[in-house]
């Protein structure tokens, strides 16, 4: 409920890029000065982005 409030919220204020952490990608990481996550966010994005082991 909270992040439909925050989305509807952010959603006309300038310079804004209110993106899911499923979508977020690199650009879009780079390209932006600040980034606000929640911790849902945050763990989807150590789950995405975590490093796979090499099986040998």
């Amino acid at each position: 409920e909270k992040e439909k409030e925050v989305k509807r919220a952010s959603r006309n204020l300038p310079r804004v890029l209110n993106v899911d952490a499923k979508s977020l990608n690199a650009f879009d990481v780079l390209n932006n000065k600040y980034l606000v996550l929640s911790e849902e966010g945050v763990k989807i994005l150590e789950k995405k982005y975590e490093a796979k082991k090499e099986i040998k």
